[in-house]
């Protein structure tokens, strides 16, 4: 009896026969005229803008129905190799035959052009976000549009990438942030505390242009001594020499460390919760618009929520706070619901973010202070001493806006705020 492996290569030499077949007869016959119908809406029309600006192989009016066929055929190897990887577990999970997995890829990727991650990112097997899958806005589509946009206004971005000036900026336009005790640049201190040390409390070190947590120490203070996550002490004079010497390679900021609201304790391993919060402002005279809200969670052993480092992401309902099932965003465990914290064992879905008004109201004033941003990604805490924004990210990423409960952007106004900006220009 042939394995569920070997009937699934099976399938798939048997399409790519078939296919072939078709690329031989298509050969003998001329191609047919390129015809697509009128966009009708902002994100079809964004896509028709992608498509004129950067091109489309997929979509190419040059290309002959010959090597259409050629090109699908070679993709399907690139299907069944995903289908091997991530169907047996969405097959156990979802009860989706591989065969039907294998058919959904080829199926989203010949109408949306969607990739085999993104069919199991995106969990496109099932058919309720099957229906929406023309929604989802690929990677490369938004961060290229987003880059294009941001050329187009002729903006920098740069003011949210240095937290130190982003510090400073939200101090003077009364943001509530985490304070800098202290920053190093080059070997050399510049003290922002009365005191000029540092003070007798856990303590946060990172990169002053880092990003995705890498470079981050944690410092615990007991008995006048500050213990690194390694168990490494240090008194406060030693603590000071140690980032100095960081600093030679890369500015570091030295910041208290804040810890999670009692609410939120319970669904982390220990690092910071942050709640990712996307806003939209279309001129320094617009309200800012919520369009994204997750909440991300450290898990395992981890000490940061990063959801590329091996966090947990769960949608969260803009207008509640009340939270969905979390996933993770490696894809060989995209297919699971996390609906208790793997760590902790408290449940996530139907638990609700505390102060969630505060935290909604905290991302608009945030982005009223950074008027000439069209879209941020705001990384807020809400913490035993209130909710602070931690960060700002002019480049959110999809994969974690979208990902989280299957929300593709493509049903937001992003598309048409993109396209009103290319339209207005600078200014």
């Amino acid at each position: 009896m042939l394995s569920a492996g070997s009937r699934l290569r099976r399938r798939a030499r048997s399409a790519v026969r078939h296919l072939r077949q078709r690329a031989v007869r298509a050969k003998q016959s001329p191609s047919t005229p390129y015809r697509r119908r009128a966009p009708t809406s902002d994100l079809e029309r964004l896509l028709e803008l992608y498509e004129r600006t950067f091109g489309s192989v997929d979509n190419d009016p040059s290309m002959s129905t010959y090597a259409k066929v050629r090109r699908a055929a070679s993709e399907v190897r690139k299907f069944v190799k995903a289908t091997g990887q991530y169907g047996g577990t969405v097959r156990r999970i979802s009860g989706v035959p591989l065969r039907s997995q294998l058919v959904g890829q080829i199926y989203v990727k010949t109408k949306y052009r969607l990739e085999p991650d993104e069919f199991y990112r995106f969990r496109l097997y099932e058919s309720e976000n099957r229906t929406v899958a023309g929604s989802f806005l690929r990677g490369l589509v938004d961060a290229r549009m987003r880059d294009m946009v941001i050329r187009s206004m002729n903006v920098d971005p740069a003011s949210l990438d240095d937290k130190l000036g982003f510090f400073a900026v939200c101090k003077k336009n009364g943001i509530d942030t985490i304070d800098v005790v202290a920053s190093f640049a080059n070997g050399d201190v510049v003290w922002y505390s009365r005191d000029a040390r540092p003070p007798a409390r856990d303590l946060f070190a990172k990169p002053a242009q880092g990003v995705g947590g890498h470079g981050i120490e944690f410092w615990t203070h007991e008995g006048g001594v500050y213990t690194s996550q390694e168990g490494v002490e240090l008194t406060a004079e030693v603590l000071v020499d140690h980032l100095a010497a960081l600093s030679e390679s890369t500015d570091y900021l030295l910041q208290p460390r804040l810890r999670n609201h009692p609410a939120l304790a319970v669904l982390s391993s220990g690092g910071l919760c942050t709640v990712r919060v996307v806003t939209a402002m279309e001129g320094p005279r617009s309200e800012p618009e919520v369009l994204v809200t997750v909440l991300r969670m450290a898990a395992s052993s981890s000490t940061v929520d990063n959801f590329g480092e091996g966090g947990l992401a769960a949608p969260v309902d803009p207008a509640t706070g009340v939270l969905g099932p979390a996933v993770k965003k490696a894809l060989a465990e995209a297919a699971v619901d996390f609906t208790v914290h793997p760590t902790t064992g408290h449940p996530i879905e139907g638990s609700r973010v505390p102060l969630w008004d505060e935290v909604t109201a905290l991302a608009r004033r945030a982005h009223q202070a950074f008027p000439h941003l069209l879209v941020v990604g705001w990384d807020i805490a809400v913490t035993t001493e209130g909710v602070v924004v931690v960060e700002g990210n002019s480049r959110p990423g999809s994969n974690l806006s979208q990902q989280p409960g299957a929300r593709p952007l493509g049903l937001t106004s992003l598309p048409g705020i993109y396209l009103r900006a290319l339209q207005r220009g600078p200014g």
